[in-house]
């Protein structure tokens, strides 16, 4: 849909939220503008946008679970580099067509050399994320960059090398007494650059060293422009902060009344300042008069958080940045009609059940059978030791009590149903199916990789012969009596300590003592407790049977299941001490937690 958007007159009153500001009388003529949608990516973000002219432009975005977006627009048509990085790109700046650096995620520099895109060597490890990066010439390169809002660092690249930078002695630091990260860079010249990062952060390099520049705010400042006549940085924590000026001049206050915290920033070449943010907002700066551009979008984008212009027209990306996210991505323009940039649709087959795995045991008996199908559920799953250790012994009491029930002498764990049957070892066989089968359904359908196991559940009834479907549970037949069972399993447990409906949360709060560990740093930090288990801070992380997990901390496994029902003791054994089972108790296994 096309938005056609005015640019009112200079504002006097505050903007707030997506609110537009009432217009004011001026003898200043409205400039207007038409915003075009570009582009969009519903499971990423764009972050940044550059390039050398209106038939070469770059755009930066989230790695949607292909790789980190790069995109280039030649004046006609959309093209997506082939990125086999899979990390989040947060910035790109174009030398030329042929040449054109990325920055992101995972310390991930890569280069286009108008063929393939190639990773650099960086000084980093895999928690850093390179935020911008700006060159004088492809082997005159500056990047900034941090992790987790903190430790920023700045590297060189000489055309082959890229090496750390020490910051000045005095770099403004942050509460906890740490470096803020820095976000962007960029210059005049190779002796003229600026960064901007966390805390008011904004240095200056002038050819032979950096030095702290005052910018009159604690604000965090996400980015840095200019033209000849002054540099422009932009930011904010709870509210804009836009500062003009330069390293000789210092830098003054010249935020749009009412802005929410801004990210984007280009300059015309006439010297007229477009700036982006948070709530989509667009606002343009001429003749020292601000105009906020209007969007008409129903629901528009979390935040604008690159903007660059081309010469011709305003480019603006973004979508949910501020959250992080890292979705619902957009890409505007002004003025001109662009072919949109849609994102391939990625068709999600129906679940199956891989080959080979639907009776993986067809000689063994019935309960090794459906043993291999819950082994291949748990494969598929989270590592998650209490869990699984219930849903094993669970679905072998289901098929016990399945067995007992046509045995003259065996009792059932939770039933005790006798039936006869002409056929018993047949028998025994359907009921215990149905059994398994319903508990294993109703364990692992949500969780990782359920919707296969799930299909080899089905499968493997119907190698059977047996109708998943048939859930009735009157009567003497073995399909009622496994439905039976089954159902008396679920319900008896349901409410065993496990907190199994709310996917087995921690109900204890329980934390540990100790600082987390930072794995890619030596050391264990400052342990308050070395005998109490340690939280590991891991940049990027993937489980035993290798699903990739989100980077940060992780988390203590099952501090609830001291208080889960126990199915191999009546009680605290007598080994356990009063103290010991009152840690147990409280959300301990004995002395689980220890290291």
């Amino acid at each position: 849909m096309t938005r056609t958007l005015l640019l009112f007159l200079p504002l006097s009153v505050l903007f707030a939220c997506k609110d537009a500001p009432e217009p004011t009388d001026s003898a200043v003529d409205p400039f207007s503008a038409e915003v075009l949608p570009a582009g969009a990516h519903p499971s990423a973000a764009f972050m940044s946008v550059g390039g050398t002219g209106p038939d070469d432009v770059w755009v930066a975005g989230a790695d949607p679970g292909t790789g980190g977006l790069a995109l280039h627009w030649d004046g006609s048509q959309w093209t997506t580099l082939a990125n086999a990085s899979l990390y989040d790109l947060w910035w790109v700046h174009a030398f030329d067509a042929d040449s054109v650096m990325f920055a992101g995620a995972g310390a991930t520099i890569l280069s286009w050399d108008g063929v393939t895109l190639t990773r650099h060597k960086t000084p980093g490890l895999a928690r850093d994320t390179v935020y911008g990066l700006w060159g004088a010439s492809p082997d005159e390169v500056w990047a900034v960059g941090g992790w987790a809002g903190r430790w920023g660092f700045l590297w060189r690249y000489d055309g082959s090398e890229w090496q750390n930078v020490s910051l000045p002695d005095d770099m403004p630091l942050d509460a906890n007494g740490e470096l803020p990260a820095l976000l962007k860079v960029w210059g005049r010249a190779k002796d003229d650059v600026y960064v901007v990062g966390g805390n008011g952060t904004i240095l200056h390099y002038d050819g032979s060293s950096w030095s702290v520049v005052e910018s009159g705010t604690t604000a965090r400042l996400f980015t840095v422009t200019g033209n000849a006549e002054q540099i422009a940085v932009t930011g904010g924590d709870s509210s804009g902060v836009l500062l003009l000026g330069d390293a000789a001049k210092g830098f003054t206050d010249a935020t749009p009344p009412g802005a929410p915290v801004l990210q984007g920033l280009s300059f015309e070449d006439g010297g007229a300042l477009w700036v982006t943010g948070a709530d989509a907002a667009i606002f343009r700066r001429e003749g020292g008069e601000w105009t906020y551009i209007p969007n008409d979008e129903e629901t528009p984008p979390e935040s604008l958080h690159g903007a660059w212009h081309d010469g011709e027209s305003l480019w603006a990306v973004g979508g949910a940045v501020l959250t992080g996210s890292l979705s619902e991505g957009v890409i505007w323009r002004t003025d001109k009609p662009t072919e949109l940039f849609v994102a391939e649709e990625i068709e999600t087959p129906a679940a199956s059940c891989p080959e080979g795995y639907a009776d993986p045991v067809p000689d063994g008996s019935i309960a090794h059978r459906w043993n291999e199908q819950m082994i291949n559920s748990i494969r598929r799953d989270l590592p998650r030791p209490g869990v699984h250790a219930r849903n094993l012994f669970h679905v072998s009491a289901a098929m016990w009590d399945a067995w007992a029930a046509y045995d003259e002498v065996a009792d059932g764990l939770l039933t005790s149903e006798k039936l006869t049957s002409d056929d018993v070892e047949g028998d025994r066989e359907i009921a215990i199916s149905y059994a398994a089968y319903r508990v294993l359904t109703h364990r692992y359908a949500a969780a990782n990789g359920g919707a296969t196991s799930t299909a080899c559940y089905d499968d493997f009834m119907g190698v059977l012969g047996l109708d998943p479907t048939d859930t009735h549970t009157d009567g003497e037949d073995p399909v009622a009596l496994g439905n039976r069972v089954a159902e008396a399993i679920i319900d008896h447990y349901a409410d065993d300590g496990a907190n199994e409906h709310d996917n087995y949360k921690d109900t204890t709060g329980w934390t540990s003592p100790n600082p987390p560990i930072v794995v890619d740093d030596p050391g264990v930090g400052a342990l308050v407790d070395p005998n109490e288990w340690t939280l590991l801070n891991i940049a990027l992380a993937e489980t035993q049977n290798g699903i990739v997990l989100d980077s940060g901390l992780q988390g203590y496994i099952c501090p609830t299941w001291g208080l889960v029902e126990p199915f191999s003791i009546a009680g605290p054994p007598e080994t356990m001490s009063p103290a010991q089972d009152e840690r147990r108790r409280d959300g301990g296994v004995g002395d689980g937690r220890r290291a």
